[in-house]
């Protein structure tokens, strides 16, 4: 049996859905289907809720203003309302984390 394509995988390995969703590529929020979809349907997340969804969407945002703040200008501080988006996403990734580890045990 032949394959119908290449699928040239180097490597893979399993990944963090929260900071994928986070940090990788593009991705549209489908509130009502539940969803973030990345990159046009190459990996779909699914939410526990729409509130979830809401916060992914707006930490995705907030993220990507303080990376492009500090490409753009390297040695230059954060301000302080990118600093408390920061601490959040801190706490928030470390509850997710931790929510991981108490699954896993």
């Amino acid at each position: 049996m032949q394959s119908k394509g290449f699928y040239n995988a180097h490597e893979t390995t399993a990944v963090e859905p929260f900071a994928i969703a986070l940090l990788c590529g593009d991705v549209r929020v489908d509130m009502y289907a539940g969803v973030l979809v990345l990159d046009g349907n190459r990996a779909r997340f699914a939410a526990p809720d729409w509130k979830t969804l809401l916060v992914v969407k707006t930490l995705r945002a907030r993220l990507w203003e303080m990376l492009h703040r500090s490409f753009r200008s390297p040695g230059k501080p954060q301000t302080a309302q990118h600093q408390k988006w920061l601490d959040a996403w801190q706490r928030i990734f470390t509850a997710v984390q931790e929510g991981d580890r108490g699954q896993k045990a």
